[in-house]
């Protein structure tokens, strides 16, 4: 069963026009769900002001390639502050 999200924006312009919008399935739904391109920028606003861009795009990296990391201790320096 679908997670009731969905929403119906309405504006109204300055000039008095009414104007509406209905997004049954918004993004990052099970319906419409993010790309991964879509979740490593949302993950990377969220986490470089915390860990810095650079510890932001390395921690990024090795959880989109995690079957290839040898130890998942290594994701801890990653996710400590700068």
């Amino acid at each position: 069963m679908p997670a009731p999200r969905g929403a119906i924006v309405e504006v109204t312009l300055t000039n008095g026009q009414q104007v509406s919008h209905y997004t049954k399935f918004p993004p990052g739904t099970k319906e419409n769900p993010l790309s991964t391109e879509e979740i490593n920028a949302k993950a990377r606003e969220l986490m470089v002001p915390v860990l810095g861009t650079k510890k932001a795009q390395q921690l990024i990296a090795a959880i989109n390639d995690l079957e290839n990391l040898s130890d998942v201790r290594e994701l801890r320096a990653m996710i400590s502050s700068p």
